[in-house]
């Protein structure tokens, strides 16, 4: 699965436009305006209740936006909600597998869902994620961290454009969450959209090319790449977490 780099020629992947969203009253994400370019690690970190789940809800089609925009490689999250899903990849935080299913199984019936696709494609993705020699065995006999990449393959077999990752290392111990640190940077390097969500700030500091702070439901600050090593700072100084 060989995708096109386009991080030199900034073509924009993720547009966000006064994006906003209410519950209730209670303003969750307030007016947040966004490019990610295609091909890029984007990292969302913050708080918990900083608007995190509600922005990546909002992008994948979970929920609508109260006001504002959202466009996916040229597709209106509202208008073109069939278009967005076609193109986009989503792991919520909890990954849902079948645990009796070995992790082919679990593959092909995402792929069946989706049209179906090649013996060479499903052995491909599962190679990509680590899970080659594993392909057999069933989903409820591995760690989390193994869910968690099973659970990117049966994204991935979809070939989407853009990756959404909620949270995905959150409760991985140590080996897990390298493993996984290891996928994300090797997806990115074949030129591969990705916009996830985290607590962890050394993790996307390793990670990410660009790291949004959002905090009270704003966009506080975009940290560029020659910002990163200092995240944890500005983090703090933004939030007041520590």
């Amino acid at each position: 699965m060989k995708m096109e780099n386009n991080k030199t020629n900034n073509e924009v992947m993720i547009e966000c436009r006064d994006l906003t969203k209410d519950y209730d009253g209670l303003r969750a994400l307030d007016n947040l305006n966004l490019d990610i370019i295609k091909g890029e690690i984007f990292a969302f970190v913050g708080p918990n209740g900083a608007g995190k789940t509600t922005t990546m809800n909002l992008l994948v089609g979970l929920i609508e936006p109260t006001s504002g925009d959202a466009i996916i490689d040229g597709h209106d999250i509202v208008k073109d909600p069939i278009e967005v899903k076609k193109i986009i990849g989503f792991l919520p935080e909890n990954v849902n597998l079948y645990g009796g299913l070995t992790a082919k199984q679990n593959v092909k019936y995402i792929a069946d869902l989706n049209g179906g696709v090649t013996e060479n494609t499903m052995d491909g993705v599962l190679e990509l994620v680590g899970l080659g020699k594993v392909k057999d065995k069933k989903a409820g006999e591995f760690s989390k961290g193994m869910k968690q990449r099973l659970g990117v393959a049966c994204v991935l077999v979809k070939d989407p454009k853009v990756l959404f990752l909620d949270e995905p290392t959150s409760g991985l111990d140590p080996t897990g969450k390298m493993e996984f640190q290891n996928l994300l940077k090797k997806l990115g390097d074949e030129g591969m959209t990705i916009f996830y969500s985290s607590h962890i700030l050394g993790e996307v500091k390793d990670i990410s090319e660009r790291v949004g702070i959002l905090h009270q439901g704003r966009l506080q600050k975009i940290i560029e790449k020659d910002e990163i090593g200092k995240v944890e700072e500005i983090y703090r100084e933004i939030t007041g977490v520590f």
